[in-house]
């Protein structure tokens, strides 16, 4: 209980430990019941839960983007910003 779900190393201080959710129940089709399913539920560093957090949220963003009316975006631009 004191290994890092997202990175697997031993987590010695209490202050980089965090509750985490092994599938984010935010995007899910049912976030209630993911936010509480205690089979979804791992210990994770701080920086390592907030790193895949911020990951999730930039590929859910970029994929939103890339969705959008693609002629309003410069071509170089859309490149860039779907390129994954």
């Amino acid at each position: 209980m004191d290994i890092c779900y997202r990175c697997g190393e031993k987590i010695d201080d209490i202050t980089d430990f965090t509750i985490d959710r092994k599938e984010s129940w935010l995007l899910g089709d049912d976030p209630a019941q993911l936010f509480y399913d205690m089979d979804n539920i791992a210990f994770s560093h701080a920086r390592c839960n907030y790193e895949a957090g911020t990951k999730t949220f930039v590929s859910n963003y970029k994929n939103s983007l890339c969705q959008i009316n693609l002629q309003l975006l410069e071509p170089k631009l859309l490149q860039e910003i779907c390129r994954f």
